[in-house]
């Protein structure tokens, strides 16, 4: 009996070497059908996620840079607002006029004439000619140059004329360019 326990011992032995002979096979076979897929894919997410980070460093650097184009952009945006107000479209001409002749109606001025001569069209602007004449004292002439100073259309004097009629009486002639652009490139 004692030569059967030692064969026992011998079998168990065996069984135990196959079945983990066996149980590694079935690692090995399993990793390789089921485990390195999933490594690889482990891989790939590893390296979607260190690019995905650099997409996110690269979108905090243009989210900064969006921020200060922003600012810069408020700063331009006012000028603009500023040079529309200056030079207004083709089409608001004769708004424009309108408030030219009221502003030289609510001065302390006698208005003998305000007139517009010709447009004339270049190739990013227009100019339009207008003759104006007033009367009144030296302080009203001087509220008129003000006046003029303040309006806001972009309005250029290319020929003046004061003459004094009588002691207390001047006459100013002007020739004016009031320059317009067309809505698109306005």
């Amino acid at each position: 009996m004692n030569g059967n326990i030692g064969k026992t011992n011998k079998v168990r032995k065996i069984s135990k070497t196959t079945i983990l002979l066996l149980l590694a096979v079935f690692l090995v076979l399993g990793w390789n059908l089921r485990g390195k897929a999933t490594y690889d894919q482990i891989l790939g997410l590893h390296e979607q996620l260190g690019v995905m980070g650099q997409e996110a460093a690269d979108l905090k650097v243009l989210l900064d840079q969006q921020a200060e184009l922003e600012l810069k952009w408020s700063g331009w945006q006012e000028k603009k607002d500023c040079i529309n107000r200056a030079i207004p479209s083709n089409a608001e001409i004769p708004f424009v006029l309108v408030s030219l002749e009221e502003l030289l109606m609510n001065l302390p001025v006698t208005v003998q004439e305000f007139s517009v001569s010709e447009t004339s069209d270049a190739v990013d602007y227009s100019s339009t000619s207008l003759k104006i004449s007033v009367a009144g004292s030296q302080d009203q002439i001087q509220e008129v140059f003000r006046g003029l100073d303040d309006f806001p259309a972009l309005l250029f004097i290319d020929s003046m004329t004061w003459n004094k009629t009588s002691a207390e009486v001047v006459r100013l002639d002007l020739k004016i360019q009031l320059i317009s652009m067309e809505p698109e490139v306005h």
